[in-house]
């Protein structure tokens, strides 16, 4: 049996919070559903900041987490999506536009 896939709507998130995952450091920007940013900034690779990124993100509204690579850098930003139940997607490096 396939499991079921549940990709976020933007009837679900109020704030995506885009993570560009680095090993030591990421950099996050929140946008709400008109692509508006909200805040831009650095955050740690421990749980405290990305703990910290999530409740700035939650002062906005719902969060989803973006991400540009699921590896093993990631695990800790996903683990605490997951424990906060924030919604989670993924961007592949070459999908993601800088800026």
């Amino acid at each position: 049996m396939e499991e079921e896939v549940l990709v976020a709507t933007p009837a679900q998130v109020d704030v995506w919070v885009g993570l560009d995952v680095g090993k030591s450091e990421h950099f996050a920007s929140g946008l709400d559903n008109e692509g508006e940013r909200l805040f831009a900034r650095a955050v740690a690779n421990d749980q405290a900041d990305l703990e910290g990124l999530q409740d700035r993100a939650a002062r906005c509204g719902t969060p989803g987490l973006v991400i540009d690579q699921p590896g093993s850098i990631a695990q800790l930003a996903l683990a605490v999506a997951a424990r906060r139940g924030t919604l989670v997607a993924y961007v592949p490096g070459p999908g993601v536009r800088h800026r």
